[in-house]
């Protein structure tokens, strides 16, 4: 099966084409970037879209701009990137004859949840404009299966890390540059805040699943761990994995921080038979052993 990942370059993008090609799919990728089967494009210029997709029977589309800083500073360019290309994708899909499309969400549409854990079928409250963009595109996905009849899954990916991440996004990346500076890491929020830490792998199996499984024609899978753990507690797990000290202090969140995420994964596994295998002490274990020999990826 030929399969066109978006974002190739990116983190789960960069980690699902191997996925993909020990499983025997062909696969070329389209990234700013040349690389071994990835193609420069840009997603925001439709004729890009339609020549990466050209015979894809399945596109994943990871490509997004996420980072806090770089939705501040250009806002327009996080819509153009992350609603404008996802529509361009999912054009040249319809154009291409491609059968499914694989759209990166984000469980930050799920915003503050009323709830723990968080069920697909809950009602998104987006609180910042990047999950905003995010829920726009997922709508996006759902009304071109209506119309056009592309099968679309969307994966809402919680709070990822693992090797090959970036050192300056979300708490796992924060605190492991803390680990080669002073020390100490400073998070927006308090101590027992909660995050659904999911690793990296366990997001590409998701994926590589959803490449082939017999689906709906518009399914959503959450790609958690299934637990939570307070900021203090991954703060303790990264020290001690690394057997250096690292303590955190705290700032005041913007209204936009989320104070607590845990993903419920009962639909992958009912429809898919997926769990997450990685738990948090084992990935944090693996994650820092990356980073402090010289695994360091900054963001594109």
């Amino acid at each position: 099966m030929r399969v066109l990942v978006t974002g190739a370059h990116g983190f789960i993008g960069a980690a699902t084409i191997p996925a993909l090609l020990e499983a025997g799919h062909e696969v070329v990728g389209i990234d700013c970037i040349a690389g071994p089967r990835i193609q420069v494009g840009d997603i925001t210029r439709m004729e890009d879209c339609v020549a990466a997709s050209a015979g894809a029977e399945v596109i994943i589309h990871s490509v997004g701009i996420h980072l806090a800083t770089q939705v501040a500073e250009n806002p327009m360019q996080m819509v153009d990137v992350n609603v404008k290309g996802t529509l361009n994708i999912l054009q040249a899909a319809k154009m291409s004859g491609t059968r499914r499309i694989i759209y990166l969400s984000s469980a930050k549409v799920y915003g503050e949840p009323e709830r723990l854990p968080s069920l697909e079928s809950d009602l998104p409250r987006p609180r910042e404009p990047y999950a905003l963009a995010k829920l726009v595109a997922e709508q996006y996905c759902q009304t071109f299966h209506k119309k056009n009849g592309i099968e679309a899954v969307v994966i809402r990916p919680f709070s990822v890390y693992g090797p090959g991440q970036d050192h300056n996004s979300g708490y796992v990346g924060m605190a492991l540059e803390a680990l080669k500076t002073d020390g100490v890491v400073t998070f927006p929020g308090r101590a027992d805040y909660l995050r659904d830490f999911v690793h990296i792998r366990d997001v590409v199996r998701l994926c590589a699943l959803a490449t082939t499984a017999d689906l709906p024609g518009y399914t959503v899978f959450n790609s958690g761990s299934g637990e939570a753990y307070t900021l203090d507690e991954l703060v303790a797990m990264i020290a001690l994995a690394a057997d250096v000290p690292l303590s955190s202090r705290f700032r005041k969140p913007s209204v936009e921080t989320i104070k607590r995420t845990m993903g419920d994964m009962d639909s992958a596994k009912d429809l898919l038979g997926y769990q997450p295998e990685i738990g948090l002490q084992q990935g944090i274990a693996e994650t820092v052993a990356w980073f402090m020999n010289g695994g360091l990826r900054k963001h594109a």
